[in-house]
C-alpha cells in the first residue's frame, strides 16, 4: 500500500505483515507521519482503520492512496482527532464504487462528499452511512442515507468474525470544554484540485438503496439485522466523522 497525501509530504510504501493488512508497529508509525495533520502534528491510527483501506487498496488494485485528510488537531470528539478517520480517494475508482465496497467491510463510518471529491471512512461500534453536499470550506450538510443497509452490513461482520471498535467516550472530551460538532471538510478541499481527474472516473450522486443492494456481495445479504436494530440510530451512532 503507497500512501500519497496530497497536501505534500513524500509517499509512504507499505507492506502489510499477513493476509488480514495488519502492520507491525514500524509500518504504523509511518502511518502516523502520512496521516499528520496539516499543521504537521501526528497521532496514533487505529490498526483497523489502516487494515481497511488495504483491503480497498486490494480490492480496486489501487496503485496508491490519495490521501485528503487524516489526523486533525483540536477537537477530540472527532473520529479525525481520535486518529480513526481518513478522507480518500483511490485513482481510478469513482467515489460511488469505492463507497459501496467500504460500506460492506462493517462496523464503519462511510461518507460521500460528492462536491469535495472524497470519501470519508472511520471505524466505530455501529455503522452509520451519510452524503454531505458541502465545499471546501463550507460547513458540513450530513444527510444520513441506507440506514437500514447500515444495519444489514454490521450483522453480516459480526457473522464473519469483524473486530469491533468500540467508540471513544465523548463526555469527557465535551466536559473539558471541546466541541462535540462533526467535522466539516478540509478546508483545502476538493481532492480533484490536487489529483488527476483523468485518473479518476466521474463522481455521481449517493447510490439508492437498490442501486446498493444489486451492487453489494453477496456474503452480505439475506442476514437479517440485529435485534433491536431499525433504521433510526442513536445521536453517538449518527455523528459522522
Amino acid at each position: 500500500m503507497v500512501l500519497a497525501p496530497i497536501h505534500g509530504g513524500p509517499r509512504t510504501r507499505l507492506v502489510p505483515a499477513d493476509d488480514e493488512g495488519t502492520f507491525d508497529a514500524a509500518s504504523m508509525a509511518q502511518v502516523a507521519l502520512a496521516l499528520a495533520s496539516r499543521e504537521g502534528s501526528t497521532h496514533p491510527i487505529h490498526p483497523r482503520l489502516v487494515s481497511l483501506v488495504q483491503r480497498a487498496v486490494q480490492h480496486f488494485e489501487a496503485p496508491y492512496v490519495h490521501v485528503v485528510s487524516g489526523y486533525r488537531e483540536g477537537n477530540p470528539s472527532s473520529r479525525h482527532g481520535q486518529g480513526r478517520a481518513i478522507d480518500l480517494v483511490l485513482p481510478g475508482v469513482s467515489d460511488r464504487r469505492l463507497a459501496t465496497y467500504l460500506r460492506t467491510l462493517g462496523f464503519v463510518g462511510v461518507g460521500i462528499y460528492p462536491v469535495s471529491g472524497f470519501v470519508h471512512l472511520d471505524v466505530r461500534a455501529r455503522s452509520h452511512f451519510w452524503s454531505d453536499g458541502s465545499g471546501p470550506s463550507e460547513g458540513h450538510r450530513e444527510r444520513p442515507i441506507l440506514g437500514a443497509l447500515a444495519a444489514r452490513m454490521d450483522a453480516a461482520a459480526r457473522h464473519r468474525g469483524e473486530v469491533v471498535v468500540p467508540d471513544v467516550d465523548h463526555r469527557s472530551a465535551l466536559e473539558s470544554g471541546e466541541a462535540g460538532e462533526e467535522d466539516e471538510p478540509d478546508e483545502a478541499g476538493a481532492a480533484g484540485e490536487a489529483v488527476d481527474s483523468a485518473a479518476v472516473e466521474p463522481r455521481s450522486e449517493p447510490p439508492t438503496e437498490d442501486d446498493v443492494e444489486r451492487d453489494t456481495p453477496d456474503l452480505a445479504r439475506g442476514l437479517p439485522p440485529p435485534d433491536g436494530r431499525t433504521d433510526a440510530t442513536d445521536g453517538a451512532a449518527r455523528g459522522g466523522a
